[in-house]
């Protein structure tokens, strides 16, 4: 079947079926002359023939009170017997069915204005030329993958209100520990909720328990809230209204994912087994000692939460948008941060022999310091080693005092992370000894390695599953940046899942922590449904 007879065959459905009075076709706007894309609504309370219904689609939609199908060529045949008995053929499954998902699958060639395929019987209609839809806040174009993800709770008015929530988180960024209006915004609307949050948990976390009508464990969900100290460079609506600082690594989609969580449940909360804990943490980004969960553990969050499981996610710009990771054991490296100084002795630049170099050590211990991965370090165990910082010396002629150098170290392995900081010491002082010099040395953790219990994959892996199919679930996603949701994951056994949300089509392609960062949106509602829904699935257990 061509990709353009879809087009036809939707206005044979609206002309074959609609003069039976069992479908109003309502054609939609869709594409300009020379375009390949095409859009088609399908008007509720249609039969698609005798002895079908539309898979209850139309009946979701009157609960949600939508006025509308929206109907997608995604490659799978099925027939109906009023359609392919007067020739036409076998229809294409419509799958993706949110008209707020303006999402378009290419197809080459359409013509300008197309008459509509009949049985020889029929006279064929010309249609009217078809113009491309304009696009709203979220009906931004989506990957095919995407189109075809399962989003029932999370679509039109939600996806609309999760969109605009991110859109003003992200214009009002702030730095953590700093989240004042952030975290008076989400006590706010939690309050509307009906919830009773707890404020200045961590000095500006929030908290909030929905309780369930049925006994049961409790989950805690967590979203971060922090910006980073970055001068954004997009050019959108919601750009940053703060100088220098910006949601540039998604913890305002984290946020906006879980205040929409949180409005499911409580609407459902007296059907449901067991509690809910919402989390919004500051100060993700300062990480271990330093950061957001630590200040919320040590404000007691663990002993008020009294939660059985932790799960968390992070939009992830290097899966494209429609696919999910969910990896079991490791897949967040540990952070630690080195700080060195090496002492000499200073002269004048011609005359070394009266110095005790320390740029020499300096530079000895940069080289040195990567045997810890290339010699001390089992080579199925992965370690990175970066010195990312130097300096010394004040002008060309003169051997400094002292030389300085920083870095940080990254590590999967507990075991190989444990004695990392011994063999630091070992090379740092041993090189100093062998060149003359002194070494002081600053070794501070950061982030424990985050780590996803294997039996909470499980529910994770399979909500998932539901959303974006098996074919987009990926299970080997690992990377060596870190995230203090690690906190909780070593005290409470859960999952941190990863949610697609690049999108080369659009150019939304840009790392984390870039100043051009930027996320498809619809990611916000394909998160939203696989956190719920793997609360939900460890809850039911």
């Amino acid at each position: 079947m061509k990709p353009w007879m879809c087009l036809g065959l939707a206005a044979a459905l609206g002309a074959s079926l609609g003069a039976c009075g069992k479908i109003e076709p309502n054609v939609g706007p869709a594409v300009r002359s020379g375009s390949a894309d095409f859009s088609v609504y399908v008007a509720m309370g249609t039969s698609l023939g005798a002895g079908y219904s539309n898979g209850g689609l139309v009946e979701s939609h009157q609960r949600h009170s939508y006025p509308y199908l929206f109907a997608q060529q995604v490659g799978t045949p099925f027939t109906i017997p009023s359609i392919s008995d007067s020739g036409l053929g076998p229809l294409l499954v419509l799958r993706s069915y949110d008209p707020l998902l303006i999402t378009r699958a290419a197809v080459p060639g359409v013509p300008t204005n197309f008459a509509q395929p009949t049985a020889s019987s029929r006279t064929p209609t010309p249609r009217a030329p078809l113009r491309r839809p304009r696009m709203s806040a979220t009906s931004a174009t989506s990957s095919t993958s995407a189109a075809s993800t399962v989003t029932p709770h999370f679509a039109g008015a939600e996806l609309a209100e999760m969109v605009a929530t991110r859109r003003d988180l992200h214009a009002h960024p702030e730095l953590g520990f700093e989240e004042v209006r952030t975290s008076g915004l989400v006590a706010e609307r939690l309050r509307q909720l009906g919830l009773e949050p707890r404020t200045g948990v961590g000095r500006t976390g929030v908290l909030a328990r929905i309780t369930g009508g049925k006994p049961g464990r409790t989950v805690l969900l967590r979203a971060d809230m922090d910006a980073l100290p970055i001068l954004e460079e997009n050019d959108v609506p919601y750009r940053s209204q703060s100088p220098g600082r910006m949601h540039a690594c998604g913890h305002d989609c984290h946020t906006s994912i879980l205040l929409g969580i949180a409005k499911q449940l409580v609407a459902e909360a007296k059907d449901q087994k067991g509690n809910v804990v919402l989390c919004f943490q500051p100060a993700e980004e300062l990480g271990g000692p330093k950061g957001g969960a630590e200040a919320m553990l040590q404000d007691g969050v663990l002993e008020w939460a009294r939660a059985d499981a932790a799960f968390g996610l992070h939009v992830w710009q290097d899966l494209p948008l429609g696919t999910v990771g969910v990896t079991a054991g490791p897949w967040m490296a540990a952070v630690d941060e080195f700080t060195v100084t090496f002492k000499g002795k200073g002269a004048h630049a011609a005359m070394p022999q009266a110095s005790r170099d320390p740029v020499v050590a300096l530079a000895h211990a940069v080289t040195a310091l990567q045997t810890l991965a290339s010699r001390n370090a089992d080579p199925l165990k992965e370690l990175v080693v970066s010195v990312t910082q130097l300096k010394a010396g004040s002008a060309f002629n003169i051997i400094p005092e002292t030389a300085w150098m920083n870095g940080t170290i990254r590590v999967f392995d507990r075991e190989l992370w444990a004695a990392i900081p011994r063999h630091v010491e070992r090379v740092v002082r041993g090189v100093a000894a062998a060149l003359d010099c002194e070494a002081e040395l600053l070794y501070e953790r950061g982030n424990k390695p985050t780590f996803n219990d294997p039996a909470m994959c499980a529910f994770a892996r399979a909500a998932a599953v539901s959303v974006v199919g098996e074919a987009n679930v990926r299970h080997d996603v690992r990377t060596m940046g870190g995230e203090d949701f690690s906190t909780f994951l070593e005290r409470i056994p859960g999952v941190f899942i990863a949610i697609g949300s690049r999108n080369e089509a659009r150019g939304l392609t840009y790392d984390h922590h870039h100043p051009r960062f930027d996320v498809d949106e619809q990611c916000l509602r394909i998160g939203a449904e696989v956190l719920l829904e793997t609360a939900r699935r460890y809850l039911a257990s």
